[in-house]
């Protein structure tokens, strides 16, 4: 297949090989769809619970096999990995699952099976960590499963593992928080990059993947998504790929030395210069003096550079324990501590911007979000570019925040008219019109715009 395609074609649609959603999302969300509103639990195992007995019928064809277990466990609650490796045997097992295609291309040998998935078997066999768990996942899987129900045999099971180890996405909603997880054959056909092509959104529990940038010769090959989050320095990409996927990233993004060096990054000590200063990640253990301006030549002093390594380490400390939840005066603390020595491009900065936008939001702090999210902004346009859902959804909120407030000023109103035409391109081209979020939030902002 060698043909051109602009950005925002639509390459992929799939349905899910297996999917669960979170035990975090049970109350608020139906099992099968993923939707909210009202549910009715299921009738028989009472723990799990659907929006409309169309949703409770279709699920049944798998739900069958666990909710006799999931009742007898109960008020046990199943993990949701283990739930996962339940409906992965169930599905081989009683629903052909083995001979289950996942196309990818409309050629009659573009598709996977659930045996094509890479397990990484032998890595695994070398993983400490994951061995242990998969020890511990296994004894409860088989209390879950029951007397009545053999399980593979163990190095099938650990393939199995692996399998959904590598291969499973986290489906997210339409503000990209992860309620969810699923196994796509078709989709595990596509390779990582930092710097990818293409972009994985989801509708429900099908996946779609949208080409992000326009490919003069189309080859699937050449498709990519991203694994992980690239909002953080190159060694930790690395290394959480390597310890994720068992690969190591050579991608040209992990190969650009500049944008290691903007990541890594302090303001110089002259206020009139705007260029970074790359601060090693082992400047402690490899440089003997203070680093200076390449553009000015001014000097880092010592007690600037002390200061500026103390901040990063509170500001790593703090980012690990918010890890699920955001707190607004542990980030305005941080902050406080990065002013006027962290760069503006300084990722750790970036991602505490992140969680204080986040959590201002939570509070109802519309003043503070909206400096936050104007902010983060001009980073993520930096690190992602100019088309990724996470800057979509971050124009989108920052946009209606300033529709709370009277703009009176020329230039905020052409900010926010900026932000909705940049935001709408990014949900066109990554989600497609006929999604939920371009139709019920980016066109009603559009409208809005034309009178604005």
């Amino acid at each position: 297949m060698s043909d051109t395609k602009p950005e925002g074609t639509l390459l992929l649609t799939e349905k899910p090989f297996v999917f669960v959603l979170h035990n975090n999302q049970k109350v608020k969300r139906c099992d099968h769809c993923f939707e909210s509103g009202d549910l009715s639990n299921c009738s028989l195992c009472d723990k799990v619970a659907y929006c409309s007995s169309k949703c409770e019928a279709e699920a049944w064809s798998v739900h069958k096999f666990e909710c006799p277990n999931m009742k007898r466990i109960s008020p046990k609650i199943v993990p949701d990995a283990v739930r996962m490796i339940a409906r992965i045997i169930y599905k081989l097992k009683y629903c052909k699952g083995w001979e289950t295609k996942g196309f990818y291309g409309s050629g009659r040998n573009e598709f996977r099976k659930f045996s094509d998935l890479e397990s990484h078997y032998e890595d695994l066999q070398h993983d400490r960590k994951r061995l242990q768990d998969f020890l511990s996942l296994s004894s409860v899987l088989k209390d879950f499963m029951g007397e009545n129900e053999s399980l593979p045999p163990p190095s099938e099971l650990l393939n199995i593992y692996g399998r959904l180890l590598i291969n499973s996405f986290n489906i997210m909603d339409i503000s990209m928080n992860t309620i969810g997880s699923g196994l796509y054959l078709g989709t595990s056909r596509f390779d990582h990059s930092c710097s990818p092509n293409a972009v994985a959104v989801f509708s429900s529990t099908t996946i779609s993947i949208r080409l992000t940038k326009p490919m003069e010769q189309f080859d699937w090959s050449k498709v990519f998504v991203s694994y992980i989050d690239v909002l953080q320095p190159t060694s930790k990409r690395i290394g959480e790929l390597n310890k994720g996927y068992y690969f190591e990233c050579c991608c040209e993004v992990c190969q650009d030395v500049r944008q290691l060096e903007d990541m890594l990054s302090m303001s110089c000590p002259n206020t009139n210069c705007l260029e970074p200063i790359y601060i090693p990640e082992d400047i402690q253990d490899k440089v003997p003096e203070c680093p200076k301006c390449t553009k000015c030549g001014e000097q880092v002093t010592q007690s600037r550079l002390d200061s500026y390594l103390n901040a990063l380490d509170f500001i790593e400390a703090q980012l690990d324990r918010m890890k699920q939840t955001s707190y607004l005066d542990v980030c305005q603390t941080s902050l406080r501590k990065t002013e006027g020595l962290f760069h503006p491009y300084n990722v750790y900065q970036l991602q505490i911007l992140d969680s204080a936008f986040s959590a201002a939001i939570d509070l109802n702090h519309w003043t503070e979000a909206k400096e936050y999210g104007k902010k983060l902004i001009l980073g993520q346009k930096k690190y992602y570019g100019d088309i990724h859902p996470l800057l979509g959804q971050t124009l989108l909120k920052t946009v209606k925040i300033l529709l709370l407030e009277e703009n009176e000023e020329e230039y905020e109103r052409e900010m926010v008219q900026s932000y909705i035409e940049h935001a709408g391109r990014i949900v066109k081209i990554c989600y497609g019109e006929e999604h939920s979020l371009y139709k019920d939030h980016v066109i009603p902002l559009l409208d809005n715009a034309l009178s604005f």
